[in-house]
Order: C-alpha cells, then structure tokens, then sequence
C-alpha cells in the first residue's frame, strides 16, 4: 500500500544529477477502501530549502504535505 509520494524534480541532487527524483513509501498492509497518502509538490523557495536541507524533508512534508484517496 502506498503511504507517500513525493516528485523531487530535476537536479534535487546537484547540478551534476540532472533528472527526475521520486521518493515512494510503501508499506506492506491490507488496504483498506479508502485509505489515503501523503503527496507534496515543493516549488520555489521551499524547494530550495529542500535541496539545501534546510529544515529536512519530514519537515517540509509535515508543513505542506496533503492527503490523496
């Protein structure tokens, strides 16, 4: 079952690592009808807090991170 995803983009790992990232968590369970997952889409300046990690990941998602059924 999927817990999260998250799209990093493009150079989310330097200039030198040019192409997509993408972070999937699964876990395994039984799904239920309807469960949900977590998804954040960074842009800007908090995608650039990202990429320099400045407050971390968890963080961000924690701020900004919403809920897909």
């Amino acid at each position: 079952m999927l817990e999260q995803f998250h799209v990093l983009g493009a150079n989310w790992f330097g200039d030198d690592v040019n192409m997509d990232s993408l972070v999937a968590h699964f876990h395994v369970d039984d799904a239920e009808p309807d469960r949900t997952f977590d998804s954040t889409t960074l842009v800007g300046d908090k995608r650039r807090a990202g990429i320099n990690s400045e407050g971390g990941l968890a963080q961000l998602e924690a701020a900004h991170a919403g809920e897909i059924s």
